[in-house]
């Protein structure tokens, strides 16, 4: 005699979570930082929900990306945004301020280029878009050569070689100082002249520097290494 037994289960679930519990505030501080090689993008990760509670990961970011060619822009246009690149989140301290970054890569010369972000907590659970951000792509002009530095009494004075811009664009100089091995920061506003005189300067400290070349262009500014 055969004997059949049917187990029947009863679970339990919870109450079901308001989406507005889960769902992230959105990105506000997106950035682009151009280098000779692209882009740099930055955000914070978000650390409430759009009602204010805490939020202890992100389980996910979708990143956008427009490519717009300049002589097929269109100002009052929809921005043509592709299908999002998924990139991973992580862990959110409780005092926030875990910062995401993508490097923007193979960009093509002469386009323009958007970015938005949203975050996710889960599946069904992804906040609105981020505020949008967007670049010009032109190749770099070549890195100066020939830096020299002549120090004097009180001041040092520069010089070096200078760059060539690309079509339609025209070149600006960005000095760079460190002080006594500090890192090194902007020096004074970009200049057009290949020599620059640093007379903000003390006897007896040590000081380094860098120029780097900026093309500038009516859609943006591009810059060397």
């Amino acid at each position: 005699m055969t004997v059949l037994l049917f187990l029947f289960g009863c679970g339990f679930k919870d109450k079901p979570v308001p989406p507005s519990q889960v769902i992230p505030k959105p990105v506000l501080d997106l950035r682009a930082e151009l280098d000779d090689k692209g882009a740099i993008l930055t955000w914070r990760y978000p650390n409430e929900t759009v009602t204010g509670r805490d939020i202890e990961a992100i389980d996910s970011f979708a990143l956008y990306r427009a490519e717009i060619p300049v002589s097929g822009y269109c100002a009052t246009c929809p921005v043509p945004y592709g299908s999002p690149i998924s990139l991973a989140g992580g862990l959110v301290p409780p005092e926030g301020g875990r910062t995401a970054t993508y490097e923007v890569r193979n960009l093509r010369p002469d386009h323009l280029y958007f970015f938005k972000v949203r975050s996710r907590t889960g599946w069904w659970s992804e906040s609105e878009d981020s505020n949008e951000v967007s670049l010009y792509w032109q190749t770099p002009p070549a890195t100066p050569q020939a830096l020299s530095v002549l120090g004097g009494d009180g001041s040092t004075t520069l010089q070096w070689q200078a760059s060539a811009p690309a079509a339609g664009g025209s070149i600006r100089y960005q000095l760079h100082r460190g002080v006594d091995g500090s890192a090194m920061a902007p020096l004074g506003e970009p200049v057009a002249t290949t020599t620059y005189t640093d007379a903000a300067v003390e006897n007896g400290r040590v000081y380094a520097y860098q120029v780097q070349a900026l093309a500038i262009f009516t859609h943006g500014t591009v810059r060397s290494g």
